[in-house]
């Protein structure tokens, strides 16, 4: 469901018709969930975060080492990718504590 949060009345209908039917509520958070879980997970992003840096650092070449930049650098882009995994498990779990 989208929107145009510029427009009051668009937002309030669309929350309207969202307090109205359950079911549509259970179908987008159950699409939101599934969405979230297959493209936020550390063993999707972490895989994604590391070719993307290789890739940077190489000028946009691909490099054929697993390692060409070093510990810190690794470190560094491990540290991200558990700050955003983090964060998307907070929203989508807000119960959880580590």
């Amino acid at each position: 469901m989208l929107v145009d949060v510029r427009d009051p009345s668009e937002v309030a209908s669309a929350m309207q018709k969202l307090a109205g039917d359950p079911g549509l509520r259970k179908s987008l958070a159950d699409a939101a969930f599934e969405h979230a879980w297959n493209n936020f997970r550390a063993d999707v992003v972490v895989p994604q975060y590391e070719s993307s840096t290789r890739d940077s650092m190489a000028g946009g070449r691909k490099e054929t080492t697993s390692e060409p930049y070093g510990q810190a650098s690794m470190i560094l882009l491990l540290g991200i990718a558990v700050v955003r995994c983090w964060c998307f498990t907070f929203l989508l779990f807000p119960g959880v504590s580590f």
